[in-house]
């Protein structure tokens, strides 16, 4: 929502392995330890895929890690109507990647799916708490639940991302896996399977193949801060690198 920034062939996943600037200024290639094999948030139940699924879509809100209060994300303000109804004001003018405008009839759609037992959803507990999705008008949209639940809000800004409506349901659900289309900061541009190259472990995300200028807007990103993850550098491993040190004080 807040970046748009292309995240080209990341998602063809192998062994851990560094990130790496490419020849072009605006292209970062990721290697993943897991093979992510639907891309898809809510039909894989891996951790990198919660990971890239917070990259490359957005959730109503988010959960700060610094002193962990919820933050505003697609809904700008959210509150409790009764024990069982949760609302949430939609922020305005927000678009999917693909142009389309984010609003209330999203939000349902994608608890619609959630809620349906026949969606065959990887993780369907995550969603057990829901009962269903009340659209007040295109920037209001209310959350009912089947009873009092305290940590709704913690599901909705971990494991709750948007799909777009229109989009999703002309492309169908085999079409999205292939073509996916979110809010979030990156874009996929497209999936192509998996490929796996042998080369020595590093740890987690470290060593970008590329000069100081990209990095540290790089690792920034990488180091989303919504999910209190940041990547690690062994500047050990990387020694031989040419520009290790260089990648080594942008993760300072």
């Amino acid at each position: 929502m807040r970046f748009r920034t292309s995240l080209a062939t990341a998602l063809a996943a192998g062994l851990a392995m560094p990130a790496q600037a490419q020849k072009s200024a605006d292209t970062l290639r990721v290697y993943w330890r897991d093979q992510i094999n639907d891309i898809d948030p809510y039909y894989n139940s891996l951790r990198t895929g919660l990971i890239v699924a917070h990259h490359a879509w957005d959730t109503l809100i988010y959960r700060d890690p610094d002193g962990f209060a919820m933050k505003p994300l697609l809904a700008t303000s959210w509150k409790w109507v009764d024990d069982t109804t949760l609302e949430f004001a939609l922020r305005r003018g927000v678009t999917f990647h693909n142009g389309d405008p984010f609003t209330a009839a999203d939000v349902a759609y994608t608890v619609g799916i959630l809620t349906d037992p026949k969606s065959q959803l990887s993780v369907p507990s995550n969603y057990a708490w829901l009962a269903g999705a009340e659209v007040v008008d295109d920037h209001t949209v209310r959350l009912k639940l089947k009873q009092a639940f305290p940590a709704a809000l913690e599901y909705v800004a971990f494991v709750m991302p948007i799909y777009p409506k229109a989009y999703r349901e002309r492309v169908g659900r085999e079409g999205y896996k292939k073509e996916p289309v979110g809010a979030g900061p990156y874009r996929i541009n497209r999936v192509d399977g998996v490929s796996r190259r042998r080369r020595r472990d590093l740890s987690n995300v470290g060593f970008l193949r590329a000069g100081l200028g990209g990095a540290r807007a790089c690792l920034a990103h990488l180091g989303d801060r919504r999910l209190g993850w940041h990547p690690k550098f062994d500047q050990q491993a990387c020694g031989d690198c040419p520009g290790a040190p260089e990648a080594a004080a942008a993760m300072q």
